[in-house]
């Protein structure tokens, strides 16, 4: 009895403080438990504007061929993406979107005599004449591009949002 009794009071207490505003937040974001972003709720706060979660990988194809592999996490939609590039040493390069097989790449000296594309992933606002992107939306695990870069350099893959600042989605240094 004693057991029910203890959990009528506290019941009747939380109510009462959190009718009166002394328990404000709760997880909630603001006073009174109403959220301050209209994303957010009571458990949990999901901002559609925000980057993705993942994990990519690069390897590497041949020679000074690598490509760059959506390993795990959300897919790359258009919603909240203006676009997604890769960059060897800080310059954003040309890639090329998903090969059959690391043969269609022998003989093939250089990215100039292949068929490139600005950017892995872009909204249509976000290119530039005479620019196009690999692949429609969304990125998702398994799909990759293709591009040159030799070992040492750094390779980073960014995600440019359309509400928020762009963000690394990766960033390693290439094994010799």
């Amino acid at each position: 009895m004693k057991r029910r009794d203890l959990l009528a009071a506290t019941t009747a207490t939380l109510s009462t403080l959190g009718l009166a505003g002394c328990v404000s937040t709760l997880g909630t974001g603001s006073p009174g438990g109403q959220p301050t972003d209209p994303t957010e709720t009571a458990t949990t706060r999901t901002d559609p504007r925000a980057a993705p979660e993942l994990r990519m990988a690069v390897e590497t194809v041949e020679a000074t061929w690598r490509k760059v592999v959506h390993m795990d996490g959300d897919e790359i939609t258009s919603g909240a993406t203006a676009s997604v590039e890769v960059r060897v040493d800080g310059e954003r390069v040309p890639v090329v979107p998903d090969a059959t097989s690391t043969s269609s790449f022998a003989g093939t000296s250089s990215l100039d005599e292949r068929d490139t594309f600005a950017y892995w992933a872009a909204d249509e606002d976000q290119l530039g004449q005479g620019e196009a992107a690999a692949v429609d939306y969304p990125i998702s695990v398994g799909n990759k591009v293709y591009f040159e870069a030799e070992a040492g350099q750094t390779v980073t893959v960014v995600w440019n949002g359309e509400f928020v600042e762009q963000r690394v989605l990766l960033e390693t240094t290439l094994d010799g």
